[in-house]
């Protein structure tokens, strides 16, 4: 529980300022053939662009040439996440090598782990802490690091052609206090000023980043996270609405009955089997978050409301309906992410094994916590 600090930012306009000369070099780089480089890059040179509309596609076009030149990998391009992994894979290994970044260590000191930014397309997140001290250095310090680190990746994506939308961007600063005894509770606002970051894009003119209190919610990936809000308030309320509309939209549909179970299959429950697995909620609390969701659906499959709840949720093999608790499905997702990280070697899983070591420092168990 020392403290830590995040950056969290959004690129602007991702694949659309993609430099093509540095693409090609890091494709290079990372052993694609030269032919295919050269033809990669020959096409969108040649490529010649129209607008469709309403009324037909345009007789008017427009290319790349010397004087305007076109930026990015094509509208609609299959191949531009590839580019932008490897890219990305690039720029990482570049801020790695100069930022503070963030140390995590497991109970006994076998595995150990450094890190400095991760990312997911355009969704990127700056990380800094002070892992091995006795008595951790004042906030402030901890606070300069990370708006070092925030800069340094802001300058590395502007030379690369990106850009960071700096309004959007904010960070978070986790910090604990403890009680005689030991329990850690989690300081909900600390006081930490506005990061003051320059932007290159704008003769390095000065944005304010805001600080955003622990336990407010933010949007990470489809995610509402807020570090130190157990309750995760602003999660279920976001589940609870969008549960609710689209089974509004399935309900006043001309959708048939095995339609609807298609619909609860592919669009309800798939939108709440992305969420759920990252989250914890106690059971009663889903249970009456599902219910005005669940009634429209059940009774639009075909089921009476008289129905008893048992059969209504036990699976089809034991003659029930096969509707799946929104606490099941947070359950078994749990279970696929653990087993799943715990058996490959990734950051993600030797953060899973620091965090179980402490676990079961603090049980006091000299048997495994999951053996039971």
């Amino acid at each position: 529980r020392r403290t830590l600090v995040t950056f969290d930012n959004d690129a602007a306009s991702c694949y659309d300022r993609i430099v093509i000369n540095f693409a090609s070099l890091v494709n290079r780089k990372y052993g694609l053939h030269k032919e295919l480089t050269q033809l990669h890059g020959r096409i969108l040179q040649a490529t010649e662009y129209k607008l469709r509309t309403a009324v037909g596609i345009s007789s008017a076009s427009y290319r790349n040439s010397p004087d305007r030149p076109l930026y990015g990998t094509g509208q609609g391009a299959g191949n531009s996440p590839g580019i932008w992994l490897l890219i990305s894979a690039a720029l990482f290994d570049t801020f790695t090598t100069s930022a503070n970044g963030a140390d995590f260590t497991s109970a006994d000191g076998t595995v150990q782990t450094h890190m400095g930014i991760t990312g997911f397309v355009d969704d990127t997140n700056v990380v800094v802490n002070n892992f091995s001290p006795q008595h951790e250095p004042p906030h402030y310090e901890t606070i300069e690091k990370l708006r070092q680190d925030a800069q340094l990746w802001t300058h590395i994506l502007y030379l690369s052609g990106g850009k960071l939308e700096l309004t959007k961007c904010s960070y978070h600063a986790l910090q604990f206090k403890f009680h005689a005894d030991g329990t850690p509770i989690a300081i909900p606002d600390p006081k930490c000023p506005d990061l003051e970051l320059q932007d290159p894009s704008s003769n390095n003119g000065m944005v304010a980043v805001p600080f955003l209190p622990s336990t407010t919610a933010h949007k990470i990936l489809g995610h509402w996270k807020a570090p130190a809000d157990p309750r995760q308030t602003k999660q279920i309320q976001i589940l609870m609405s969008q549960a609710e509309n689209v089974s509004l939209l399935i309900a006043v549909s001309p959708l048939s009955r095995y339609g609807a179970r298609l619909a609860y299959i592919g669009k309800y429950g798939s939108s709440l089997r992305y969420v759920l697995p990252q989250c914890w909620f106690p059971q009663a609390k889903l249970v009456t978050a599902e219910k005005k969701s669940m009634h429209r659906i059940i009774s639009k499959c075909g089921y009476a409301r008289t129905t008893p709840t048992a059969l209504i949720f036990a699976p089809k093999e034991y003659a029930g309906a096969g509707f799946v608790h929104w606490y099941t499905i947070q359950g078994e997702g749990q279970v696929k992410h653990f087993i799943k990280h715990w058996r490959t070697q990734t950051y993600e899983s030797k953060m899973l094994r620091i965090c179980v070591s402490w676990a079961q420092w603090q049980s006091g168990l000299g048997k495994s916590i999951l053996a039971d």
